[in-house]
Formats: C-alpha cells, structure tokens, sequence
C-alpha cells in the first residue's frame, strides 16, 4: 500500500468505523453515510476513543469539517469508497487499502467493541435520529460543563429545544435519551 495522502491514526479509525460499520449493516441493512458517520464519530469520541478531532454545533447537530475532508482523502487513496448509486447520497464503505492502514494503528484495536456498541445503538442511522441523539449529549455535555453537576433529563430536553425548536416529539427525545443512558453516553 502507497497512501499518498492519509495514514494518521484518525483516518484509521475513519477507516475502522466504515469497516465495523459495514459488518454490521451488511447483517441488518441500510448504509453509512456522511451524517451517520459523522454521529458515530462523534460518539465515539464521548465514549473516550482517542482521536484529534473537534465538533462545534450545526445545523443537523455536532459537525466536524476535519472529518468531512478527511473521508474525502480516504476515498482518493482507496481506504474508502462511496457505492452509492446518487450524487446527493453517500454509503461509505472499506476498501482495499483499509485493512492496511488500521493495522499500522494497532492502538485502535481495542475500540472495535465500542464502535460495534455505538453503531447497534444508533441503528437505524436514519438522520434526523443521528441527529437528535448526537445533538441531546451535546446539550447534555454543555449543560454539564457549566459547572452545575449532572444536569436532569428536564434541563437537557430545553437545552435540545433551545438548539432545535419543536423538530423532534417528546417520545422521540425520551427514547434517545434511553438509548444513550443505556450505552453509557449520559449520566
């Protein structure tokens, strides 16, 4: 393998997550894409995984441009590919160069389980569910650092309404946050 532009740690756990991601769906259905990938990421990161990258809020929930540009040069060294059949849709999976490129990083290895754990979790990766998800622990996370100690499922629901107006339902949301206390994602 010649990697002419990628070969970091984090495009190897990019590179991991298509791959996890890719076992998982192939048994269940459905595809990854670029919001999906940019959840699981996420999460990943609040799971404690090691990795450079930094999520700001955005439209549809924590965003990272890094990840975005990085996926990019993952497809350009063919760590990744993109077998969707439209332009407007990604559906992210491992390559011939992925399998490489995660054993120079064997430090990964031991976060296969967690990415299996939150790739289960957020299935299915329908957006807008990513989306709330991701964007309830961000809530949760803001609510936290202001120092206030664990913040109650009351004051994380209005700090999501806050960021999101009345785009989700009261049981959409209570079933996010279930499924994120379950996974070890919120207090």
């Amino acid at each position: 393998m010649t990697l002419r532009i990628t070969g970091t740690q984090d495009h190897a756990l990019l590179a991991l997550v298509a791959r996890e991601t890719a076992e998982i769906l192939d048994r269940r259905g459905g595809y990854l894409g670029r919001t999906a990938f940019q959840k699981i990421v996420y999460l990943l990161q609040v799971r404690g995984v090691p990795m450079r990258y930094r999520f700001d809020i955005h439209f549809y929930g924590p965003y990272c441009d890094e990840i975005s540009r990085d996926i990019e040069w993952l497809v350009a060294d063919g760590v990744l590919a993109d077998h969707s059949p439209h332009e407007r849709y990604s559906n992210y999976v491992a390559a011939d160069n992925a399998d490489e490129l995660i054993a120079a990083h064997p430090n990964l290895a031991p976060h296969t389980r967690t990415v299996g754990e939150i790739v289960t979790a957020l299935l299915p990766l329908e957006p807008d569910r990513l989306e709330l998800m991701a964007t309830l622990h961000f809530a949760y996370r803001q609510l936290k650092a202001s120092g206030r100690g664990t913040p109650s499922r009351d004051a994380v629901r209005s700090r999501l309404r806050a960021l999101k107006g009345e785009k989700f339902q009261e049981a959409q949301i209570e079933d996010a946050i279930d499924r994120l206390s379950t996974i070890g994602i919120l207090d």
